[in-house]
């Protein structure tokens, strides 16, 4: 299933809030096409993305998708957005020719479950309301 997420490095997430940068200094992606791949662990970006987001390398890390396991580079942060929801976590990188891969921790960090039937949708398993869904912390920079 393929479906819209917004990217942004964090830092310039962070900067912005903080008034340090103007939230014009903010420059997010919008990727149409990112795949779910419920196989996967995190958030994987091909290395334009992460080139183009200015990221930094962290640590050595592992790639484990649908396509099996493969070594890959942890890189800082990245703010993202899924269906109005908003989360931040490291991400790991893919070959040029990828397309982003979102994994099970994204969905789970915001709440969103894939339905065979109905796409992806809001958790029906959480009981408890979203929580960042009336927060301006991550919009403030949009």
């Amino acid at each position: 299933m393929k479906t819209e997420i917004t990217l942004a490095n964090m830092e310039d997430v962070v900067l912005a809030n903080r008034d340090i940068i103007r939230p014009e200094g903010v420059l997010p992606i919008i990727v149409k096409d990112a795949v779910v791949d419920t196989k996967a662990t995190l958030l994987y970006l091909p290395k334009p993305i992460i080139e183009q987001l200015n990221l930094t390398p962290v640590s050595p890390g592992k790639a484990i998708t649908a396509a099996g396991i493969s070594d890959c580079t942890i890189y800082s942060d990245v703010w993202f957005m899924i269906l109005e929801r908003r989360g931040s976590l490291p991400v790991g990188d893919l070959p040029a020719d990828n397309p982003v891969l979102i994994g099970q921790v994204v969905l789970e960090q915001v709440g969103l479950y894939l339905d065979r039937r109905a796409g992806l949708i809001h958790n029906p398993y959480d009981d408890n309301d979203y929580p960042y869904d009336d927060n301006d912390w991550f919009k403030k920079a949009f």
